[in-house]
Protein backbone atom coordinates (compact mmCIF):
# COMPACT_ATOMS: atom_id res chain seq x y z
CA UNK A 1 0.00 0.00 0.00
CA UNK A 2 2.88 2.40 0.25
CA UNK A 3 4.41 1.77 -2.53
CA UNK A 4 3.88 4.84 -5.07
CA UNK A 5 4.10 2.65 -8.08
CA UNK A 6 1.42 0.21 -7.85
CA UNK A 7 2.61 -2.08 -10.87
CA UNK A 8 5.56 -2.31 -9.71
CA UNK A 9 7.34 -5.84 -9.41
CA UNK A 10 9.91 -6.92 -7.20
CA UNK A 11 12.33 -7.36 -9.76
CA UNK A 12 12.33 -3.37 -10.50
CA UNK A 13 12.88 -2.83 -6.50
CA UNK A 14 15.83 -5.19 -6.47
CA UNK A 15 19.20 -4.34 -8.31
CA UNK A 16 22.42 -6.22 -7.43
CA UNK A 17 25.66 -4.83 -5.64
CA UNK A 18 28.62 -6.91 -4.64
CA UNK A 19 27.14 -8.09 -1.21
CA UNK A 20 23.97 -9.22 -2.76
CA UNK A 21 20.64 -8.04 -3.68
CA UNK A 22 19.62 -4.98 -2.70
CA UNK A 23 16.23 -2.92 -2.32
CA UNK A 24 15.50 0.55 -3.35
CA UNK A 25 11.50 1.19 -2.56
CA UNK A 26 9.85 3.79 -3.77
CA UNK A 27 7.46 4.74 -0.86
CA UNK A 28 4.38 7.14 -0.47
CA UNK A 29 5.39 7.19 3.23
CA UNK A 30 7.84 5.61 5.05
CA UNK A 31 6.88 2.49 6.58
CA UNK A 32 6.21 2.72 10.45
CA UNK A 33 5.51 0.21 13.12
CA UNK A 34 4.22 -2.85 11.63
CA UNK A 35 4.64 -2.13 8.15
CA UNK A 36 8.83 -1.42 9.00
CA UNK A 37 8.50 -4.99 10.90
CA UNK A 38 7.01 -6.55 7.61
CA UNK A 39 8.96 -5.06 5.35
CA UNK A 40 12.22 -6.08 7.17
CA UNK A 41 11.15 -9.95 7.35
CA UNK A 42 10.39 -9.67 3.49
CA UNK A 43 13.78 -8.29 2.84
CA UNK A 44 15.16 -10.87 5.03
CA UNK A 45 13.25 -13.53 3.33
CA UNK A 46 13.94 -12.44 -0.25
CA UNK A 47 17.52 -11.99 0.29
CA UNK A 48 17.59 -16.02 1.67
CA UNK A 49 16.33 -16.85 -1.47
CA UNK A 50 18.39 -18.19 -4.73
CA UNK A 51 17.21 -15.15 -7.15
CA UNK A 52 18.94 -15.47 -10.40
CA UNK A 53 20.21 -11.37 -11.31
CA UNK A 54 19.43 -12.37 -15.01
CA UNK A 55 15.83 -14.15 -15.29
CA UNK A 56 13.03 -11.99 -15.50
CA UNK A 57 10.29 -11.67 -12.17
CA UNK A 58 7.79 -14.40 -13.00
CA UNK A 59 4.55 -16.08 -10.72
CA UNK A 60 4.32 -19.69 -11.22
CA UNK A 61 1.82 -22.54 -9.74
CA UNK A 62 3.39 -25.42 -8.33
CA UNK A 63 0.27 -27.57 -8.18
CA UNK A 64 0.27 -27.53 -12.03
CA UNK A 65 2.84 -28.86 -14.40
CA UNK A 66 3.29 -25.84 -16.45
CA UNK A 67 2.77 -23.38 -13.59
CA UNK A 68 0.11 -21.70 -14.06
CA UNK A 69 -3.01 -21.46 -11.97
CA UNK A 70 -6.34 -22.89 -12.53
CA UNK A 71 -9.18 -23.35 -10.45
CA UNK A 72 -9.45 -26.92 -10.60
CA UNK A 73 -6.45 -27.08 -9.16
CA UNK A 74 -6.58 -25.70 -6.44
CA UNK A 75 -10.48 -27.17 -5.78
CA UNK A 76 -8.14 -30.71 -6.21
CA UNK A 77 -5.23 -29.26 -3.30
CA UNK A 78 -8.19 -28.35 -0.88
CA UNK A 79 -10.19 -32.00 -1.51
CA UNK A 80 -6.63 -33.57 -0.73
CA UNK A 81 -5.80 -31.52 2.15
CA UNK A 82 -9.66 -32.45 3.71
CA UNK A 83 -9.57 -36.02 2.93
CA UNK A 84 -5.75 -35.95 4.52
CA UNK A 85 -7.15 -34.15 7.75
CA UNK A 86 -4.93 -31.25 7.12
CA UNK A 87 -6.67 -28.02 9.00
CA UNK A 88 -7.85 -25.74 6.79
CA UNK A 89 -8.60 -21.98 7.35
CA UNK A 90 -9.53 -21.08 10.65
CA UNK A 91 -13.03 -22.82 12.29
CA UNK A 92 -14.66 -19.96 12.93
CA UNK A 93 -15.22 -18.96 9.24
CA UNK A 94 -16.55 -22.30 8.14
CA UNK A 95 -18.70 -22.97 11.46
CA UNK A 96 -22.54 -22.84 9.96
CA UNK A 97 -23.78 -22.49 13.28
CA UNK A 98 -22.35 -19.13 13.71
CA UNK A 99 -23.26 -16.37 11.45
CA UNK A 100 -20.70 -15.57 8.93
CA UNK A 101 -20.66 -11.83 9.88
CA UNK A 102 -19.86 -12.95 13.39
CA UNK A 103 -17.12 -15.77 11.97
CA UNK A 104 -15.68 -12.96 9.85
CA UNK A 105 -15.46 -10.69 13.18
CA UNK A 106 -13.73 -13.07 15.26
CA UNK A 107 -11.27 -13.67 12.34
CA UNK A 108 -10.36 -10.18 12.30
CA UNK A 109 -10.29 -9.67 16.41
CA UNK A 110 -8.00 -12.89 16.26
CA UNK A 111 -5.28 -11.57 13.42
CA UNK A 112 -5.67 -7.61 15.13
CA UNK A 113 -7.34 -6.85 11.74
CA UNK A 114 -10.29 -4.37 13.62
CA UNK A 115 -10.18 -0.82 12.53
CA UNK A 116 -9.21 0.22 15.64
CA UNK A 117 -7.14 4.01 16.16
CA UNK A 118 -3.74 2.15 17.06
CA UNK A 119 -3.99 -0.52 14.04
CA UNK A 120 -4.98 2.71 11.75
CA UNK A 121 -2.38 4.57 13.36
CA UNK A 122 0.38 1.68 13.38
CA UNK A 123 -0.80 1.99 8.88
CA UNK A 124 -0.22 5.61 9.34
CA UNK A 125 -3.75 6.89 9.13
CA UNK A 126 -3.42 10.59 10.56
CA UNK A 127 -5.75 10.93 13.42
CA UNK A 128 -6.07 13.43 15.77
CA UNK A 129 -5.64 11.33 18.63
CA UNK A 130 -5.74 7.45 19.02
CA UNK A 131 -7.61 7.74 22.60
CA UNK A 132 -10.86 5.76 23.20
CA UNK A 133 -13.65 7.76 21.50
CA UNK A 134 -16.04 6.53 24.40
CA UNK A 135 -14.29 6.88 27.38
CA UNK A 136 -11.35 9.06 26.15
CA UNK A 137 -9.14 7.99 29.04
CA UNK A 138 -7.08 5.28 27.17
CA UNK A 139 -5.58 4.08 23.59
CA UNK A 140 -8.18 2.50 21.37
CA UNK A 141 -6.94 -0.90 20.93
CA UNK A 142 -8.96 -4.37 20.08
CA UNK A 143 -8.57 -5.37 23.83
CA UNK A 144 -9.55 -1.79 25.49
CA UNK A 145 -12.45 -1.63 23.18
CA UNK A 146 -13.72 -5.01 23.27
CA UNK A 147 -12.96 -5.55 27.16
CA UNK A 148 -11.49 -3.15 29.56
CA UNK A 149 -13.17 -0.01 28.12
CA UNK A 150 -15.92 1.06 30.78
CA UNK A 151 -18.85 1.17 28.34
CA UNK A 152 -17.82 -2.27 27.05
CA UNK A 153 -17.25 -3.94 30.37
CA UNK A 154 -20.83 -2.61 31.27
CA UNK A 155 -22.00 -3.99 27.87
CA UNK A 156 -20.50 -7.47 28.72
CA UNK A 157 -22.07 -7.44 32.41
CA UNK A 158 -25.26 -6.54 31.08
CA UNK A 159 -25.15 -9.68 28.41
CA UNK A 160 -24.25 -11.43 31.14
CA UNK A 161 -27.80 -10.70 33.38
CA UNK A 162 -29.94 -11.01 30.05
CA UNK A 163 -28.21 -14.31 29.39
CA UNK A 164 -28.83 -15.79 32.75
CA UNK A 165 -32.66 -14.38 32.59
CA UNK A 166 -33.13 -16.30 29.00
CA UNK A 167 -31.82 -19.64 30.50
CA UNK A 168 -34.23 -19.10 33.71
CA UNK A 169 -36.81 -18.58 31.80
CA UNK A 170 -36.21 -21.80 29.64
Amino acid sequence: MLELNKTATVDDRLSWADTGPKFSWDWAMEPRWRSSTDLENLEHDLRSLPLPSNNPDTWTWKHEKNGKYSSSSLAKLLTDARMANIPLPDPTLLNTLIPQKVGIFMWRVQKNRLPVRIELDNKGVDQHTVLCPVCNNETESIQHALISCKTAADIWEKGKVVSFLLVCLL
